[in-house]
């Protein structure tokens, strides 16, 4: 272990540490001004990062602009409408309607809501309908009287033995099996997405449907394939599905 008591017991002399020291820091310094050149020659240019007392202060100003309140979404509270409440307004356009076609349809879609159509609404406008072309003509618009009179004389034609029998026996069910095809032929013309959730299809009665029920109880007064012809002589459009 060396001591360091006096200036002769140190390994090297204190003054040539001193010009050594000085040498580097003048010489390696110099080298270190050189070596932006080859850095700027290898990778472009080079800037040597500034010390953090030379460095330039950044200037904040306080925020005046408040930023802008977003609106909060508002939730539907309304409660959802009584399926009878529809039908009669659905019912009481069908029989006050100057038009068909496209103008109803968007009418029927208007009073349907954003609820939408349904299975359960399709039938219940079904059996109102049955009730108001049974009920008499006394309310009805031009449009209702055109299309019933149209459906009742294509299904005289088309189911015309079921007809025959009706006249002879008004009171039997198969009254009300006429009656029911004659609100096809109707809602085939005015509302035909009533009868497409019932079930009827372009091709045919959906499985599991009111249009398959309908034909499995009552096929006997409904000869296989009539009722799709019935459907298509009066203009049945289905929706295209994308």
């Amino acid at each position: 272990m060396l001591h360091l008591s006096t200036p002769h017991q140190l390994p090297f002399s204190p003054t040539l540490v001193t010009a050594s020291v000085h040498t580097f820091l003048t010489t390696d310094f110099n080298k270190l001004g050189n070596m932006d050149s080859i850095l700027g020659c290898l990778c472009g240019p080079w800037d040597a990062p500034s010390h953090p007392a030379t460095a330039a202060h950044y200037q904040y100003s306080a925020i005046t602009e408040k930023p802008p309140v977003q609106a909060r979404p508002t939730l539907d509270k309304t409660p959802p409408r009584n399926l009878d409440d529809v039908t009669a307004e659905i019912i009481a356009l069908l029989r006050r309607a100057e038009k068909s076609g496209t103008a109803l349809a968007e009418q029927l879609n208007d009073t349907v809501g954003t609820a939408g159509w349904s299975e359960r609404l399709a039938e219940r406008v079904l059996h109102a309908l049955e009730a108001t072309l049974e009920g008499g003509r006394e309310k009805w618009g031009e449009v209702l009287t055109d299309t019933y009179e149209c459906s009742l004389k294509t299904a005289q034609e088309v189911f015309w033995e079921l007809a025959q029998y009706v006249k002879e026996h008004p009171l039997e069910i198969a009254a009300s099996v006429l009656l029911s095809l004659v609100a096809f032929g109707v809602l085939a013309r005015l509302a035909p997405v009533v009868l497409e959730l019932l079930g009827f299809g372009v091709e045919g009665p959906v499985e599991g449907s009111f249009a398959a029920w309908f034909m499995s109880t009552y096929g006997a007064h409904v000869p296989k394939g009539s009722l799709m012809a019935f459907l298509q002589r009066l203009g049945m459009t289905w929706r295209k599905r994308v």
